[in-house]
């Protein structure tokens, strides 16, 4: 599990009502893997959904845990104060990540500290493994326990970067289904059918067996329309050996040449001084 450190917020409707939660992200490879062994202990499939029901929740797994407790600073002069956290681990129990070394589930500072920042009281942090949200004002605390009735009763859309008018975040997202209107069911449904028609194009290019045949690895390798009429494809590529290898968007062609050791993937060697 690794801790966000972009955009991890509530997710509001036009009212400012509580819709659900977005994680946010950070840049490294727990956040780009995906989340299959995640989604299957939910009763997800990993077909590619089409619409919000493919996405809701069929049940709550036994490592689900939601607890208040008093939460004790790293600095033991100050007092404890009331928190919440919601989430799984992949060992063990929440409760006992609490300011482990990582960090993953720690407060970076006090209400009471000279660089305090109140987007600090919500802590949230994921894998393809597991995931955890941890709060501490009140308000956070209320928002958290109308969450986890949701996920109690299966009312809950599981997903990476939803879009679609209520959740245009990046990272993993957990929304109220009972909540989400039909005008936006229906747009997710017909991005889901688009999103669909995307990676048939990107399946047909045969870029990534290529690679592997090559043995070339890849945090991630995401594609995307290249051109306005969507006729071609290129790819996001964030590559293994980063010392030797570019992150960026490349066509079918570089990603080939990459393939062969060459192209604009390979980073260049400085010329040594005669």
């Amino acid at each position: 599990m690794r801790r966000a450190t972009h955009e991890s917020q509530w997710i509001r409707g036009e009212q400012q009502e509580l819709l659900g939660i977005a994680l946010g992200f950070d840049f490294c490879a727990e956040h780009e893997a995906g989340t299959p062994a995640l989604r299957a202990r939910y009763g997800l499939g990993t077909s590619l959904p089409e619409g919000i029901e493919d996405r809701r929740i069929k049940r709550l797994p036994a490592t689900f845990q939601y607890a208040q407790f008093m939460y004790q600073p790293s600095d033991k002069r100050r007092k404890a104060y009331p928190c919440a956290v919601l989430g799984e681990v992949e060992h063990g129990k929440l409760l006992d990540r609490l300011n482990s070394p990582r960090g993953d589930l720690s407060f970076h500072s006090e209400p009471f500290d000279k660089w305090y920042r109140p987007e600090q009281d919500l802590v949230c942090a994921w894998s393809s493994q597991d995931f955890a949200v941890m709060v501490r004002t009140g308000e956070d605390r209320e928002n958290l326990a109308v969450l986890n009735r949701a996920f109690e009763s299966l009312d809950i859309v599981f997903g990476v970067g939803l879009s679609g008018g209520y959740a245009q975040h990046r990272g993993l997202t957990f929304v109220i289904a009972s909540l989400i209107c039909e005008e936006t069911r229906a747009t997710v449904l017909e991005q889901d059918i688009e999103h669909k028609r995307l990676i048939a194009a990107a399946a047909a290019t045969g870029i990534e067996e290529r690679l592997k045949s090559q043995g070339r690895g890849w945090y991630a390798l995401s594609p995307a329309w290249a051109d306005a009429d969507k006729s071609a494809v290129h790819f996001f590529l964030n590559p293994r050996d980063q010392k030797q290898f570019n992150h960026g968007w490349f066509t079918v062609g570089e990603l080939d040449a990459w393939a062969q050791g060459s192209g604009p993937v390979v980073k260049t060697l400085p010329e040594r001084a005669a």
